[in-house]
């Protein structure tokens, strides 16, 4: 098997850490430092990336946008997360909803959200639900307990859409386990070698990327997960 990067991809990484370095990480630490969320959120940034097709790169080139493949995915996140993390979630948090919609809506329903998305800089995808009993954060319900937990999600039936009970793959929370092992360790190392460059005081840099590390590790691999895998691993 070929693992070589093709041309494209090699073309999309390049970009990615062209942008990262001369626009988003010179702004990083001063957008960090503000402490209103609203204030803290770069349009210009935003805008910037996705005339260069970083918001819409996932988007099947027959709706308009590039259509690049999960590997080319992973090169342009990592390139603009050495930037800053959250920015670069900005990006692929659209790609992650647009592959949703991709699988699950109907041509009508894609041209109704992909064609507005396409066209405008600053039409953003994201999620928060929430239930009587369950919400969009990272409980881990009682097993005997029928009340607790998502109830609802859309499962295919005869082709159609339909509503049911549903929840990751186990593959999904292992890799999100591996990955918060991996920020974990890149941070404890980074601040070995460069925490002490402020003599007392942690150098900035450092200590933006030990808060992002806390904040991904609960987003997807704290104990909560991991105890999911280990449930699905039974249920298997």
């Amino acid at each position: 098997m070929n693992y070589s990067l093709s041309q494209a991809q090699r073309q999309w990484q390049a970009r990615a850490r062209a942008f990262a370095q001369d626009e988003m990480l010179p702004l990083s630490l001063q957008r960090d430092a503000v402490a209103d969320p609203f204030a803290a959120f770069d349009w210009d940034i935003i805008k910037k990336g996705s005339r260069l097709g970083f918001r819409t790169a996932v988007v099947g080139r027959q709706w308009g946008g590039h259509g690049i493949d999960f590997v080319t995915q992973a090169l342009v996140m990592a390139e603009l997360a050495k930037a800053d993390s959250a920015i670069t979630k900005t990006f692929s948090q659209c790609w992650k909803w647009r592959h949703l919609i991709a699988e699950g809506c109907t041509d009508d329903q894609k041209a109704r959200f992909l064609t507005p998305f396409i066209e405008d800089d600053t039409f953003l995808l994201g999620h928060a639900g929430t239930e009587p009993n369950a919400g969009s954060d990272h409980r881990l319900p009682p097993e005997e307990d029928p009340r607790a937990g998502w109830k609802l999600k859309a499962e295919q039936i005869d082709g159609r859409a339909d509503a049911g009970l549903g929840g990751h793959s186990i593959n999904n929370v292992l890799l999100m386990n591996f990955a918060a092992d991996v920020i974990q360790r890149v941070t404890r190392l980074n601040m070995d070698i460069h925490g002490g460059a402020g003599v007392s005081q942690m150098d900035p840099r450092v200590d933006k990327l030990s808060r992002d590390a806390i904040i991904w590790t609960h987003l997807a691999g704290d104990s909560v997960q991991r105890m999911k895998a280990v449930r699905r691993l039974k249920w298997n």
